[in-house]
């Protein structure tokens, strides 16, 4: 069949670029463990022994024949494991053995018992403590003859995942059924032995005990015959042993649960259902039944419900990997990659050989466009299982991708990325990926990973530390920032980047008078540098120490005319100090003069100081100096011909000097650039 009822791939679309990459359901070999051939493969005699001792009613038959069962079960389970060590030995593989499920999953559905003897052994009674208690007990040893034939091994490794997962369940659930009436006649005679019950309560629970041990047996032998009709894919014929079992008890979950999954792949998905909400009933703590039922919820596309299930299918079996993939699979279909990321992780950390899961989350990376990701699972599920077109196709589409649609800034991180795994103690590469987070990608988060990873790997590089530094000044943790730092200038005492830096997180921190110490530092070692003269007129300027504020600005100037950070700052502190009374005009008019001498008209730099001549000629004008507003005025004009502020000031300053027919002329050109313009 085509269907797969355990789908372990990712079935969509990732859409990169225009490129779709779609993975097909294909049939996978489990693992990494394709079988090529079978050494020697023949039918192998096996013979096992079980005991059963029992310590009442040596002389009632039915009680015999329930010690004799009991006997006989035990035997059949070592004869099931001595085969299986057989069946092990008989394997040639590619890249190892068979796990131990699929050897005793295969062990269990091809051994035959050909004969069971029995032989009675008297034995004396012991109590829970292990004392003699004089009582005499009776054992019976079932001797059991089987055969078993590895010729359908590689048969079974060709079936694809899902199939043979079912039928590993089915062989656990039949091991824990056997658990479960070894257990209940051990409980049983331990109780006889402490005289814990009286002979009345004693065959009160035999009678129980044989009509458990007798139905289980009956139930396993049917429950057996439909297993291996369902695993020839005779799926009718399976229901109806199905039917014979629950006929006999409806309190078997594995039952209603192989119905079910054979009912669905006779596509009967309503009866299918049916039977998964039934084995949910009769035994809510059975986590395969929820891990089946979640799979009609995918289909039907409800996949929160089918979220729900697997969840509890894992808090019932925390090391459930199949439902961890799956459910990470109705993440993906919900389009939440990162959930499902999650959930492929946990699965792969619970079984790493899985090569489904590794494709699963490549491709949940795919989306995440995480291609970096993506390419080391696509690769890993290759080499787990060299024969998967699905990943091999999905990575090459996703290398051609990458080459015809990558920016430069990708291709550095991914070709760093490649570097570092084939020279991981190599701090620079690290150092290298760090600076392009920083400076292309403005992932400050990732660069500092990597600084963090630069300095483990060498705790002597200073530059790293100041890298780091800076990644912590763009986050806006200045505190971390500035103990970056200061171990970079421990390490490099002369490093002025570092004191320059550390300034300017002193300063975001207001703690200005050690950001004036750093950058005097920065002077001290290099007396041209500007951006230290910037910094700290900042800092002046906020400490409203103007006039070292200007001057700072004015060096900074001076020794880098192209730098426009000092003109702005200078400019914008003229136009500050414009509006403060509290600044008396004569300082402002200082002010003014030295800020229009060191920021000279550059039609290159898109940079005019008209506003400072307007702020000086206003200045000059509440002097009195009428002559010099003028002036100013003017060379605004000059480089603004339509300043309508301009001409009606310098229109007042006429005014002033009673030059009354300039005035006019003034205000005119004033109103003939702004009509409205009430004051002209």
């Amino acid at each position: 069949m085509n269907k797969k009822f355990l789908p372990k791939l990712l079935v969509a679309s990732v859409l990169v670029g225009g490129v779709n990459f779609v993975p097909a359901v294909v049939n996978f070999d489990t693992e990494n463990l394709q079988i090529i051939s079978v050494a020697y493969a023949k039918v192998e005699n096996v013979s096992a022994s079980g005991r059963a001792i029992f310590n009442f009613g040596e002389d009632d038959a039915q009680i015999v024949n329930t010690v004799k069962n009991v006997a006989r079960m035990r035997a059949v389970q070592a004869a099931k494991e001595k085969a299986g060590v057989y069946v092990k030995s008989q394997t040639k593989t590619v890249n190892g053995v068979l796990t131990a499920d699929d050897i005793s999953a295969y062990t269990s559905n091809n051994i035959q018992i050909l004969q069971v003897q029995y032989k009675k052994v008297p034995v004396q009674a012991h109590d829970v403590k292990g004392n003699d208690t004089g009582e005499i007990a009776f054992m019976y040893e079932a001797t059991v003859t089987a055969k078993i034939d590895t010729a359908g091994l590689t048969a079974y490794v060709k079936r694809d995942y899902q199939e043979k997962q079912i039928i590993i369940q089915q062989n656990k659930d039949s091991k824990d059924n056997f658990v479960k009436v070894d257990k209940n006649f051990e409980d049983l005679r331990k109780d006889i032995s402490a005289g814990n019950k009286n002979a009345t309560q004693i065959r009160e629970e035999l009678n129980k005990l044989k009509k458990f041990i007798d139905d289980t047996i009956l139930i396993d032998t049917k429950l057996a015959e439909g297993n291996k009709l369902f695993n020839q894919q005779n799926y009718q014929a399976a229901i109806s042993k199905y039917n014979e079992c629950l006929q006999i008890t409806s309190s078997r979950a594995d039952v209603y649960k192989n119905r079910g999954i054979a009912y669905y792949y006779l596509q009967n998905r309503d009866q299918a259902f049916a039977d998964f909400n039934q084995a949910i009933k009769v035994d809510p703590n059975y986590a395969t039944s929820y891990w089946c039922r979640a799979e009609i919820y995918c289909d039907n596309k409800n996949y929160e419900q089918a979220i729900a299930d697997y969840t509890q299918a894992i808090k019932l079996n925390p090391n459930y990997a199949e439902a961890y993939n799956n459910r990470g699979v109705a993440y993906a279909l919900l389009k939440n990659y990162e959930k499902a990321v999650e959930d492929f992780t946990q699965a792969i950390k619970i079984n790493p050989n899985d090569s489904d899961t590794y494709k699963n989350r490549g491709l949940a990376y795919h989306y995440l466009k995480k291609y970096e990701q993506a390419i080391e699972d696509y690769t890993q599920a290759i080499r787990l299982n060299p024969n998967d077109e699905t990943a091999r196709k999905n990575l090459e589409n996703l290398n051609k991708w990458l080459q015809d649609n990558e920016s430069e800034t990708d291709k550095k991180i991914r070709n760093l990325t490649q570097e570092i795994k084939l020279n991981p103690n190599d701090s620079i590469l690290y150092l290298k990926r760090g600076l392009v987070y920083y400076d292309y990608v403005g992932n400050y988060e990732q660069a500092i990973k990597d600084f963090t990873q630069a300095i483990k790997l060498n705790p002597n590089a200073s530059g790293a530390y100041n890298n780091r530094g800076d990644s912590y000044n763009r986050l806006e943790n200045y505190a971390q920032a500035i103990k970056d730092y200061t171990q970079a200038i421990k390490l490099n005492p002369n490093d002025e980047y570092a004191y320059d830096n550390r300034g300017l997180a002193y300063s975001n921190l207001q703690n200005y008078e050690q950001a004036i110490k750093d950058f005097n530092q920065e002077i001290k070692i290099n007396p041209n540098a500007s951006g230290a003269y910037n910094n700290r007129g900042e800092v002046y300027e906020k400490l409203k120490n103007y006039e070292q504020a200007v001057k700072d600005y004015s060096q900074a100037i001076e020794l880098h005319q192209h730098y426009l950070k000092p003109r702005e700052n200078l400019k914008n502190l003229c136009e500050s100090l414009f509006n403060d009374s509290e600044i008396n005009l004569e300082n402002k008019i200082k002010y003014f003069t030295q800020a229009i001498k060191l920021i000279p008209n550059d039609d290159d730099l898109y940079f005019y100081d008209d506003d400072l001549y307007f702020y000086r000629g206003y200045v000059y004008a509440d002097l009195k100096n009428y002559e010099q507003a003028i002036e100013d005025y003017t060379q605004v004009i000059k480089l603004d011909p339509n300043a309508s502020g301009a001409y009606n000031n310098r229109g007042n300053a006429y005014f002033n000097l009673k030059n009354y027919q300039q005035a006019i002329d003034d205000y005119t050109k004033a109103i003939k650039i702004k009509p409205n313009y009430i004051d002209a």
